[in-house]
C-alpha cells in the first residue's frame, strides 16, 4: 500500500487559497460536495468526488459524492462501496491502526490494476469504469477519519504527476472542511429547529464570527476577506485604507487568534 504523509504546516499555495475561499459558504449545506467538485474541476480533471467519515466503531458513513460525468454513477458506485466493500479497502489497515490524532494528513493512490480482491474491483472499479483513485485521509478524532477520494475514468485515463501534486496541495483544506461538514451535518440533525432559524444569518459570517469572537469590527472585516482569497492590496481598497493598515489589522488578529498565518487562519475557521 503506497501511502504518503503530507506536511500540512507548509505554506499553501493561491491554489489553496482559491478551493477554501469557494468551499467556505458551503460548508454544513447541501451543495458542499458539488462546490467541492466544481473547485476542484478548474485545475484537475476527474470524474467523480466522494467524502467519507470512517470509524472503527461503526460501519463508514457518506458525507456525499459529486461528478463531472454522471452523479448517478458516482452515488450509485459509493453505495456498493458502502455495502461492505469498504473492508477491502487498502486503506482500512491504517485507519485500524491504533494511533492518535494527529495533523498528519495521508495520501494514497490505488490503480484498478493495484487492486487484489476481485469482487472490491469488479464492483467497485471495473463496472463503473473507474481506473484510478486518489484517497486524502486524516485522523481527526480517537475514532474518527475523514476521506476524500477523487477519482478517474477509462476516458479520461490515469492522473499524472501534475494533477497529484495539484491534489495533494488542496488536501488539507479537503480534509479539514470535509470534517467541519461532519460536524455541522451532526449539530443540524440533533438540532433542526434551532439551525433553521440560524440559517437566516449568512453562512460565513456566522462561522466566521463563532471562530473569531474577539476581533474588533476591521479585524473581522479584514480576516473575512482573507478567507475569501482577497489579498491585502485589495482588502485595502475595498475598505479605503492603506495596505500597511490592512497588514496590522491582520497581525492583531493573527495575535488574538493564537495563530501565525493565513493557512492557520483556514484550519481555525475549519476547526
Amino acid at each position: 500500500m503506497d501511502i504518503r504523509v503530507v506536511d500540512i504546516h507548509q505554506e499553501p499555495m493561491p491554489l489553496y487559497v482559491s478551493v477554501a475561499a469557494d468551499l467556505i459558504g458551503r460548508v454544513g449545506e447541501p451543495g458542499y460536495v458539488a462546490q467541492m467538485a466544481e473547485s476542484l474541476s478548474h485545475y484537475v480533471k476527474f470524474a467523480h468526488v466522494c467524502v467519507l467519515c470512517f470509524s472503527r466503531l461503526k460501519p463508514p458513513g457518506l458525507l456525499g459524492t459529486a461528478s463531472t460525468l454522471s452523479p448517478a454513477c458516482a452515488e450509485n458506485t459509493a453505495h456498493v462501496y458502502l455495502d461492505g466493500h469498504y473492508n477491502s479497502d487498502p486503506t482500512e489497515k491504517l485507519r485500524a491502526a491504533s494511533i492518535d490524532a494527529d495533523e498528519h494528513l495521508h495520501v494514497q493512490r490505488q490503480r484498478v490494476e493495484d487492486i487484489a480482491n476481485v469482487d472490491y474491483r469488479t464492483s467497485c472499479y471495473e463496472k463503473p469504469g473507474i481506473v484510478d483513485r486518489l484517497s486524502l485521509f486524516q485522523h481527526v478524532g480517537p475514532e474518527t477519519w475523514i476521506a476524500v477520494n477523487v477519482y478517474r475514468d477509462s476516458s479520461q485515463g490515469y492522473f499524472d504527476s501534475s494533477e497529484c501534486a495539484r491534489l495533494v496541495t488542496v488536501a488539507p483544506i479537503l480534509t479539514a472542511s470535509a470534517n467541519k461538514h461532519r460536524q455541522l451535518v451532526a449539530k443540524a440533525e440533533e438540532f433542526p429547529t434551532q439551525v433553521r432559524e440560524a440559517s437566516a444569518v449568512p453562512t460565513r459570517r456566522r462561522h466566521l464570527s463563532a471562530a473569531c469572537a474577539l476581533l474588533s469590527n476591521r479585524e473581522y472585516e479584514v480576516c473575512s476577506r482573507i478567507l475569501r482569497g482577497f489579498s491585502s492590496k485589495e482588502i485595502a481598497q475595498q475598505l479605503g485604507i492603506a495596505p500597511s493598515t490592512v497588514a496590522e489589522h491582520r497581525k492583531n488578529a493573527y495575535t488574538k487568534l493564537g495563530i501565525r498565518g493565513y493557512k492557520q487562519l483556514f484550519t481555525q475557521f475549519f476547526s
